[in-house]
């Protein structure tokens, strides 16, 4: 598919933004998340106001617990091959933001 950037008043309203949450999953054949892939840059130098980012994510990144209970602390295990690998990607990158803004993933 084809996949473009925000523009005109979409655009102005993410640089005006105080908070962003996402729910943006990674597109399977772009493999990565769509809103850091076109606007990385504009949340990191052009949304002045911005005072916190979060994505929701999804429990698939915590791989077959066999059962076990499953907590945000527990340990991911995700294979290569699983889909899953994109969101936890997605949710490094968006936790990468934490040095210009707070960044959380749920």
């Amino acid at each position: 598919g084809e996949y473009e950037p925000l523009k005109g008043r979409a655009l102005e309203t993410l640089h005006r933004s105080t908070h962003i949450l996402t729910t943006m999953a990674p597109i399977a054949d772009f493999s990565r998340d769509p809103v850091l892939e076109f606007h990385r840059q504009d949340i990191e130098s052009k949304c002045r106001s911005l005072k916190w980012v979060g994505y929701l994510s999804t429990t698939s990144v915590y791989g077959d617990h066999q059962g076990d209970w499953v907590t945000e602390d527990s340990e991911t295990r995700v294979s290569e091959a699983d889909p899953a690998t994109f969101r936890l990607q997605a949710e490094e990158a968006w936790l990468s933001l934490t040095r210009v803004v707070p960044a959380h993933v749920f």
